[in-house]
């Protein structure tokens, strides 16, 4: 069972509302650190203590890794998204 995060739900995957995986429950994982996609490239996923993702990087095959940062107020909220 899977969900959108918008109220859908369906497999054994959670995604946020924009489509983010955040959870896989058909292995047991509940922070996913690294996807290499099928077609190339390479989803890299970086976590606070907390649980709170701080950064994305994506390299395309052949091309630069571009990094997107998230910076949290302690709540947990995001305040700024960066990319690099």
């Amino acid at each position: 069972m899977w969900s959108d995060g918008c109220g859908g739900a369906r497999d054994a995957y959670v995604y946020d509302c924009v489509g983010n995986l955040v959870k896989d429950f058909s292995g047991g994982i509940d922070k996913i650190g690294k996807i290499t996609k099928s077609g190339g490239g390479i989803l890299d996923y970086s976590y606070a203590a907390g649980g709170q993702r701080v950064s994305k990087a994506f390299t395309p095959p052949g091309e630069a890794t571009k990094t997107t940062w998230y910076l949290r107020e302690p709540s947990g909220n995001v305040l700024a998204v960066y990319e690099q």
